[in-house]
């Protein structure tokens, strides 16, 4: 994963061929993280890619706005805020402009491709969806508390609980041997 420090120093160098590997670099650490994001609140699997891709390119257009001196900037959140509001605003617009969707095509689910994916799918019985999503930010992307709680304009102790209270859901239902083969 890229850190600021390595960022802060691609940009000062002026190697156009740096800093577009270190950005390379930065779209293949957070592709599906931000798309994990687009697809909950925009759940259209074509134009959610377009908006992932604009979140990037909106993000090398604005590497101004990421404060690289401080410690506590990270990539991560930058990525997931600008990620969020793009995902946001689509919708907007879309909602505003009265498109019409095909029903079956608005609720068409994201196509499975992984075990990972199908894991997942399994605890769609068991957790809510905000459950589920605060396990993959913690335990797939590796997020922290904060930065998830950030996220939902929640505090941290509440995401804490909820994310602790999953777990427990996902021990007894293992312990039960409740999971598909």
């Amino acid at each position: 994963m890229i850190e600021i420090k390595e960022l802060k120093e691609a940009l000062l160098s002026n190697n156009s061929l740096l800093i577009e590997e270190v950005f390379e670099q930065i779209y293949n650490d957070y592709y599906k993280l931000i798309y994990f994001i687009v697809i909950k609140i925009i759940k259209d699997p074509e134009s959610c890619k377009e908006v992932v891709n604009d979140v990037f390119l909106k993000a090398f257009n604005h590497i101004d706005k990421l404060d690289l001196n401080t410690h506590n900037s990270s990539i991560k959140s930058w990525l997931v805020r600008i990620g969020k509001n793009e995902a946001i605003n689509f919708y907007n617009k879309q909602k505003r402009d009265n498109i019409v969707l095909d029903e079956e095509y608005v609720n068409k689910e994201v196509s499975y491709n992984d075990s990972f994916d199908r894991f997942i799918d399994e605890f769609k019985n068991i957790l809510t969806e905000e459950e589920i999503e605060i396990l993959v930010f913690r335990i797939y992307y590796d997020m922290k508390l904060k930065e998830i709680a950030k996220y939902y304009n929640s505090t941290t102790s509440i995401v804490y609980t909820k994310y602790q209270k999953a777990l427990k859901i996902l021990k007894q239902h293992y312990k039960r041997g409740d999971f598909n083969e």
